[in-house]
């Protein structure tokens, strides 16, 4: 019976330590056709890494899990999915943004569009950015753009092509 309990915690051990290691993301080629469901199931790795961990820009697996699903975006999604002039250049929040967006698209990519992505995208981004202990600040627009979300007028909001002036 200790042999059992041992076992099975060195199993979990080895699990939880495997989860924090990314660097197997070079060895998936995210355009071929046949790693399509390893690539996708490494990105809802990072996703969910990312999304239950602080930020913490000198996290050298954070760095690669965000650069994994910012190529993973790119390959699997063609149209743009970014809401131009939000982000003041690559920024943190963008990164998140990123994140959020993918981790919609996985959970939600035959029931939502893009609009309904972005919204909840967005959505996450400030819920991320609100919670303290992730130590990544609500920017100006991400502040407006938690006042839309409260007075539920986000996704109009976005679908105006007033979306982006209206936050400036």
């Amino acid at each position: 019976m200790k042999r059992l309990v041992i076992f099975t915690v060195i199993i979990f051990s080895a699990a939880f330590i495997k989860a924090q290691d990314f660097s197997y993301l070079k060895d998936i080629n995210i355009e071929e056709t046949s790693q399509k469901a390893v690539a996708e199931e490494a990105a809802m790795d990072c996703c969910t890494y990312l999304t239950n961990m602080r930020y913490d820009d000198s996290d050298q697996q954070r760095t690669l899990a965000t650069q994994y699903i910012s190529e993973w975006l790119a390959a699997v999604y063609a149209d743009s999915f970014m809401l131009n002039d939000l982000f003041q250049e690559a920024t943190a929040q963008e990164d998140v943004y990123q994140v959020y967006f993918a981790l919609n698209y996985l959970e939600y990519k035959d029931e939502m569009n893009l609009l309904e992505l972005q919204t909840e995208a967005l959505k996450g981004v400030v819920s991320y950015c609100a919670n303290s202990s992730n130590k990544l600040k609500m920017t100006k627009e991400l502040k407006k753009v938690q006042k839309m979300i409260k007075e539920g007028t986000l996704q109009e909001n976005i679908q105006s092509s007033d979306f982006i002036t209206s936050i400036k």
